[in-house]
């Protein structure tokens, strides 16, 4: 039997973004959903856009109808393609990244995984800088504490602020330096995925390696 409310992932948008507004769209807190559908009560929801294992995906499969497949394609190649940030008393953690102008203009606030590359620092579409901490008190996202009555996962769990940008009127254009540093993005992004790429073919050909 499928979930009454099954909402289609969107163009790159991370797997662990799409759980969350799958558990919401069904009245469902993200703890009490990562609990009915993982398998394997040793993972974590907070590795899943990296480590999902083929259970979990299978059971997300027949309760949604979107194929596996489709699903694989909203994961994260590897831990290395995850940004990271260094928190003081922390270490390094990984934390997801968005740009508020897109969340702004979606009209569904998602999270991208183009987002979350190491090599990606500012916004394709509008050359702001992305972020990863709420823009009201700088608190860090936490979608598992997100309530269920927040409008769209572009809230902070902590203030409940809304994560986008202020509508301006006529947006100043980005700087020749930021277009520079835009180009230059592009091209380490190609390259990073044409690298994961690679040894994604390469796990594939050789799984016991």
């Amino acid at each position: 039997m499928s979930w009454p409310a099954r909402p289609k992932l969107y163009p790159d948008e991370l797997l662990s973004s799409w759980m969350t507004r799958l558990a919401r769209a069904n009245g469902l807190s993200l703890p009490d959903f990562w609990r009915i559908v993982n398998p394997d009560y040793s993972s974590r929801f907070v590795s899943v856009d990296r480590r999902a294992s083929q259970p979990l995906l299978d059971v997300l499969a027949s309760e949604t109808g979107t194929s596996a497949e489709r699903l694989k394609e909203a994961l994260m190649i590897s831990d290395e393609y995850f940004g990271q940030t260094f928190h003081r008393h922390r270490g390094w953690t990984r934390e997801l990244r968005y740009c508020s102008s897109c969340f702004r203009d979606d009209r569904e606030p998602y999270y991208r995984r183009a987002w979350q590359s190491p090599s990606a620092f500012l916004c394709p579409e509008h050359a702001t800088w992305l972020t990863s901490r709420c823009l009201n008190c700088r608190a860090s996202l936490r979608r598992e504490t997100l309530p269920l009555e927040a409008a769209t996962l572009a809230t902070c769990s902590q203030c409940g602020a809304a994560l986008v940008a202020t509508a301006e009127p006529t947006p100043p254009p980005p700087s020749a330096e930021r277009i520079r540093f835009l180009v230059l993005q592009k091209r380490m992004l190609r390259l990073t995925d044409l690298n994961m790429e690679h040894r994604f073919r390469s796990i594939v050909a050789n799984p016991l390696q």
